[in-house]
């Protein structure tokens, strides 16, 4: 039940917020992983793509094999 309000609610603030507050002082959001679509799309998700042998953002970090250095891509912090 705390997930669902916080997905209904919470989440929804939160992503809404930053562009709300730049329009009142004239700059753009950067938030790129706050948009809502991707959002919706990752609590989709199974937690399986999520977190991999005790690794989160799992998704994230396949789609940048390649990409990202190993290094990088594999680090906990």
């Amino acid at each position: 039940m705390a997930l669902l309000h916080f997905y209904n609610v919470t989440l929804k603030i939160f992503i809404h917020l930053p562009a709300h507050i730049m329009r009142h002082v004239k700059k753009s959001p950067l938030v790129p992983f706050l948009d809502y679509e991707l959002v919706e799309f990752t609590f989709s998700l199974p937690i399986s793509y999520k977190i991999k042998n005790g690794m989160t953002k799992s998704i994230l970090r396949d789609g940048l094999e390649g990409i990202l250095p190993e290094k990088i891509r594999h680090r906990y912090s």
